[in-house]
This record gives structure tokens, sequence and C-alpha cells, in this order.
């Protein structure tokens, strides 16, 4: 199977109760990667994979992938055609995990796919059991005010009651065993790989199997003054917006102007002391 001419998808998995999140690079648009993708997904989840809601993508929709579900007894549904909220959950995974970490930059070829699956492996620890998600974990009434509780990560929301005493002591035990700073690094160090490829064409792809020790000291002492500075992550291509005319653009107003040599008007905006002009999350 060749990948020529091919760029490499990230297929995105959520649980609805708990956000559990899995993420896997497919090379091509293959049904077979697909089912590949699954039976990974079938191991890494804490719980058996009981059914999959797809989108209408002929790659999720066709004989080989529909067949391996049905003969592992797992219940297919799909959304609404021209209906993209059916799949809100998925969709904002995509935008806060895949295009936060990876951005909007294509990637090819196996070697930039395997560096996507390491930062995805990492991604996955990092998130599910230390990053809090905007989902309602508990909520209770005194009198007559509603107390609700929201910050909680997908570990935490990990208590139903048909989930086995030993999936939730396997997952206890690992989260014990893991370091948030040292998953953070490992994805530091795939994002700087991913990095090469976008900022020099001639990278050389042998480079990918050197094993590189990571200093969790400097690391750590980075990431204590990292967030008064923009993170600048030069493996992250912004999504382009174009450049609209504005109605007080002296330009628009009279083109002639632009012939003339005339600077137009821009419209500023100014920002009382104290108040926060900038949003966090770029």
């Amino acid at each position: 199977m060749s990948v020529s001419g091919a760029f490499i998808q990230t297929l995105t998995m959520v649980d609805i109760a708990t956000g559990w999140t899995e993420c896997f690079p497919l090379v091509v648009r293959e049904a077979a990667l697909v089912v590949e993708a699954l039976e990974r997904a079938q191991n890494l989840f804490p719980w058996p994979v009981r059914g999959l809601d797809f989108d209408n993508d002929s790659a999720f929709m066709n004989d080989t992938v529909v067949s391996w579900c049905r003969s592992h007894d797992v219940e297919v549904t799909r959304s609404r055609a021209y209906k993209k909220n059916d799949q809100a959950f998925v969709e904002q995974k995509n935008g806060a995990i895949v295009r936060r970490l990876v951005g909007y930059g294509r990637f090819e070829g196996i070697d930039a796919a395997r560096s996507l699956a390491r930062l995805f492996a990492a991604a996955r620890l990092h998130i599910n059991f230390f990053q809090p998600s905007f989902k309602l974990k508990e909520k209770h009434r005194e009198g007559a005010k509603m107390i609700k509780r929201y910050p909680a990560t997908a570990y935490e929301r990990v208590g139903h009651p048909d989930l086995d005493k030993a999936s939730k002591r396997r997952l206890q035990e690992s989260c014990c065993t893991l370091d948030p700073v040292v998953l953070l690094a490992m994805m530091r160090e795939a994002q700087n790989e991913l990095g090469k490829r976008v900022g020099s064409a001639s990278w050389n792809a042998r480079d990918n199997g050197r094993a590189t020790e990571i200093d969790l000291v400097a690391f750590a002492r980075e990431l204590g003054d990292g967030w008064k500075q923009d993170e600048q992550r030069r493996y992250v291509w912004d999504k382009p917006v174009p450049h609209r005319p504005s109605m007080i653009d002296a330009a628009f107003l009279d083109p002639g102007m632009a012939r003339r040599g005339s600077a137009p008007m821009r419209s500023t905006r100014t920002h009382p002391a104290g108040s926060h002009a900038d949003s966090a999350c770029k």
C-alpha cells in the first residue's frame, strides 16, 4: 500500500459519560487501518466498547468496519446527514486536543505517523488522568440554591457501578505510577520532532530513531516561568484568516487613495487598565 500523496489523519474516540479520549494517527484513509485502530482502542479503554457512533464518512460506513463491529458485538450508529452537531463531543476534542497539540499543519509518511503516535501515547495519559474538562461532576441543592461542581478529570469520573473492581484497581495503580511532568516532557519532545518536519523539508528521517535524554530538572524549571511568555510552538500552523475590508478603511471608501499612496486608516480598540485584551487560549 502506497502512502505517497496522502496526508495523515487522526481518528478520535470519546466516551460521552466520562470524556475519556483516545487518538490514533492514520497514514491513509483505509478501512483496514480503522479496524486496527478500533482493536487498539478496545485494549486502551478501561471498559469494553459496547457501541460506536460514526459520522457518514466512507472510511467508517463500509463493509469492513461495520462487519467487524457486528462480529465483536459492537452496536453501530451514525449521525444524521449534514448535521455536524451530532458529533459535538468528538469535534470539541479535535479542537481542544488534536489542534492544540498538532496545529493545522499537514504531515505525511510513516515516520511522521510514528511521531504522532508517540505524541498521542503520552497525551492520552496526561489528558485522561491529569487534565480536567468542563463537564458536570456533581450537583446538590442547599435550600433554594443549586450547587454545581464541574472540574474533574476523566479518571475521576470513572465510578460507574457496572465497571468491575479489577478495572478500577488497575486504573488506580496506573495513576500512581504516572508523573505529569515526565508525560509533558515526552509530549514536548514529540512536538519538537514534528516541528523539525514542519520547519525543514530536508529533515533527515534517520534521526527519528535516536533516543534523546530528557533533563527533567531543567524542563520543570522552564515550566515555572513559561506561562508568563506566550508559548511559541513552531510546529503549529495557525488557521489562515482572510482579511476582509472594513467600511472605515479609507482605501475601501475611496480606491483612489490607495493608488495615490495614502495609508488607509485602521480601527483601534482600547482596553482599560487591568483588562485582558488577548485570550489565554490561542
